[in-house]
């Protein structure tokens, strides 16, 4: 026979559906599940949009709702989708090309060099993959003239963590802020 190695308790939580109800007012789902204990909780949210989940151990003496609506984009996706921030080949492109660039205003490099570096940089494109881009980039004669050490890479919101902090969460935080209020008067 097994012998009990864990201790299994049961709690309760609050389960929050959100769906949008008319398609040019916003669309997405999301189940978001609320477990709130004194000074903390715990948030756990499937959606269309990816998957959230954080636990607080020290949030005051609000509840775990009102901290939630409190929240900015960056603290919340930092905490609950890690990966949230991703690789922007375009713009890092720009950044690169604007350095190349820089380098003939300087004197540094004439127009036709630059030329020629910007059409070796093209064709590192079409990666989307921060780490490829940068190993092609790397493999070019060029690069170490400009930059010493890895390049300069752009990043940029995820834009189903946007779509989710638009569209579900901002319901979200609307309903928990009237729940709150109604509870408090």
């Amino acid at each position: 026979m097994l012998k009990p190695r864990y201790a299994i308790s049961l709690d309760i939580a609050s389960v929050y559906k959100v769906r949008a109800r008319v398609p040019r007012h916003g669309w997405g789902w999301a189940i978001a599940t609320i477990r709130e204990w004194p000074r903390g909780g715990q948030i756990d949210v499937q959606s269309d949009f990816g998957n959230y989940a954080y636990a607080w151990t020290a949030i005051g003496d609000r509840t775990l709702r009102e901290f939630l609506c409190g929240l900015n984009f960056d603290y919340f996706m930092n905490k609950a989708f890690p990966g949230y921030r991703e690789f922007d080949e375009e713009k890092t492109i720009r950044t690169i090309k604007a350095d190349i660039f820089q380098l003939v205003r300087d004197g540094r490099i004439d127009r036709e060099i630059a030329h020629e570096w910007r059409d070796e940089l093209d064709l590192c494109a079409d990666t989307g993959s921060e780490h490829m881009f940068a190993e092609r980039l790397m493999t070019h004669d060029w690069f170490s003239k400009l930059y010493d050490t890895y390049p300069p890479i752009e990043m940029r919101d995820s834009p189903q963590a946007r779509a989710f902090w638009h569209g579900p969460w901002a319901a979200l935080c609307s309903h928990w802020r009237a729940e709150t209020a109604a509870i408090a008067a």
